[in-house]
């Protein structure tokens, strides 16, 4: 079937990324669908051309596009030597593939074919980012390349890894699958947190979760709580946890709270030894808006963002935790979200 098609946004997509766009298919049959807008996902195929599928009311229809000049944005643990044999293998093979390999320039990585750049041009020029460490690693690779839509595959070099779902000796194969755009990615949702100090309002984003505790002292905090605008209650605890489902494994499962598969649109509130019977971790839908401040002035209270990122909060401030409009593309591998608790957390194990 032949295709007219008007790309509405002069830069394309990256690798399974979306695109609005308006096309008229060239058939009598289907005209009525001239000048309907739509998002269309992208592939890409072995022979190095863009597959582009569009959905209508009369099903998919293909378009097939050159491909540009493909970038691997690599974030790695910190000390990892350039010897390491993974980064070795991984970089000759982008050297045989003419693909190009980025990494932030205040990283005392050295290697001739890793192209050190700032933050801002490792995000913009990279299509594919490739996380060597532990789960830290992952959160900061997420921090950086979610917003622009960049699919991260994750290798794990740490001593859980539990969101890094490919072995060293899975990662050569499962990035030529990336490559070729053979390997699957998950969507995950990130929530979005807005700091509001006097009248200003700071924005961040994470994929696990939005810890609230004291600074210094081991002394309990008092939460006020709100979903939607709705009073919850008032915690009394050493803490509170608002968890996504890819951070209930984190530390909200290390405090009780529960485990909720990824993909699922919630959202977990789980006190931190609470001081009261009545206080149980809460599930909450993934679109609720939740609101937290505090009573006593003297309290001085850290909120820590994905393990990577700390604020303290002065008096009067308050914190709004919503869903992120920009969800965290993560690719996946042949292993089920299950067996990699029972492997990497001994989930449901049976006593000895």
């Amino acid at each position: 079937m032949g295709l007219r098609l008007l790309i509405e946004r002069r830069d394309l997509p990256k690798i399974g990324g979306f695109c609005q766009a308006k096309y008229k298919p060239i058939s009598n049959q289907i005209e009525n669908q001239w000048n309907q807008s739509l998002y269309f996902s992208i592939k890409q195929s072995k022979n190095l051309f863009y597959s582009y599928y569009f959905r209508g009311t009369s099903g998919y229809m293909k378009l097939s596009m050159k491909q540009e000049q493909k970038t691997v944005g690599f974030i790695v643990k910190e000390g990892l030597l350039p010897s390491n044999e993974l980064l070795l293998e991984l970089l000759a093979w982008l050297k045989t593939n003419n693909i190009t390999a980025l990494i932030e320039d205040h990283i005392t990585l050295k290697h001739p074919y890793l192209t050190p750049v700032n933050q801002q041009d490792l995000t913009t020029n990279t299509s594919l980012g490739i996380a060597l460490g532990g789960d830290g690693t992952m959160l900061r690779a997420t921090h950086l390349f979610s917003n622009h839509h960049i699919p991260i595959l994750g290798v794990n070099l740490g001593r859980l890894g539990f969101l890094n779902p490919f072995a060293p000796d899975e990662a050569l194969e499962a990035l030529t699958q990336a490559i070729h755009g053979t390997l699957p990615v998950d969507e995950r949702m990130r929530i979005t947190t807005h700091h509001h100090s006097g009248n200003t309002i700071t924005t961040d984003t994470v994929l696990n979760e939005v810890i609230f505790k004291q600074n210094h002292t081991a002394r309990l905090i008092d939460f006020k709580t709100k979903i939607d605008g709705v009073p919850l209650t008032q915690y009394r605890a050493d803490g509170l946890i608002i968890a996504t489902p890819t951070g209930s494994t984190a530390y909200s499962m290390a405090a009780g709270g529960p485990i909720l598969v990824p993909g699922h649109q919630a959202m977990t509130l789980t006190p931190i030894c609470a001081h009261s019977l009545t206080h149980r971790p809460l599930v909450v839908r993934n679109d609720s808006v939740i609101q937290i401040s505090f009573d006593e002035p003297e309290q001085q209270i850290a909120v820590t963002l994905d393990g990577q990122r700390n604020v303290i909060l002065k008096t009067g401030d308050w914190i709004e935790v919503s869903l992120a409009e920009i969800p965290c593309r993560i690719f996946r591998s042949s292993k089920s979200y299950f067996d990699i608790l029972r492997k990497k957390l001994h989930w449901g194990a049976s006593p000895q």
